[in-house]
């Protein structure tokens, strides 16, 4: 990460004709071991601005890929405009399947994940309270993620997870490849991706 960090810092600073870190202390690079991990990691970042306060809900959370999502599908319904520029970048596809089938597209359903987004933003949006729907996301079930364990990983997952976010047995196998004793959230990961195939 110094490698690829240095020369957006140099350039970030030549262009604000300042010094210093660009990242400061608040960037953390995490690897992303499987798909409960992705899941868990794309839910986090697209509830940034609920859970700062800066939204209340996902379709008012601008520059998230659920908000993209969710524009996407309304631009699907109604014919586009004449000069309708694409500004934001294409993002990967929701196929639902497993990722042998098609490596490019997300291994799940687009309106499951926007609903599991949706749900989890009412819960953490700051003053709001809110408690786990009796019944089970559809997308927390598929993957194994534990549901009253979602919350509160989704919304400290930095904090819960160090390097590597991922099911026990991946997590382990980490370890045990670096030669380490231990790995930094493998009891996080015990409990959210409890019911998740070993």
């Amino acid at each position: 990460m110094r490698c690829f960090n240095e020369p957006i810092a140099r350039q970030a600073n030549g262009e604000d004709h300042c010094t210093g870190r660009f990242w400061e202390g608040r960037f953390k690079s995490q690897a992303l071991l499987d798909e409960g991990a992705l899941l868990t990691a794309m839910v986090y970042v697209d509830l940034n601005p609920v859970r700062a306060g800066m939204a209340q809900t996902v379709m008012e959370s601008d520059f998230t890929s659920a908000q993209q999502r969710l524009f996407e599908i309304a631009r699907t319904s109604t014919p586009p405009r004449k000069n309708e520029s694409q500004e934001n970048p294409r993002l990967l596809a929701c196929s639902g399947t497993e990722r042998q089938d098609r490596p490019t597209d997300l291994p799940f359903n687009l309106k499951d994940y926007l609903d599991l987004v949706d749900g989890s933003g009412r819960l953490a949006y700051p003053g709001k309270r809110g408690a786990i729907p009796a019944t089970q996301p559809r997308l927390l079930s598929t993957l194994g993620i534990d549901a009253n364990e979602w919350m509160p990983t989704v919304t400290q997952m930095q904090r819960r997870f160090e390097l590597f976010i991922g099911a026990p047995h991946r997590l382990r196998h980490i370890a045990e490849s670096r030669g380490w004793r231990w790995v930094r959230g493998l009891t996080a990961a015990r409990r959210l991706y409890a019911r998740a195939n070993e």
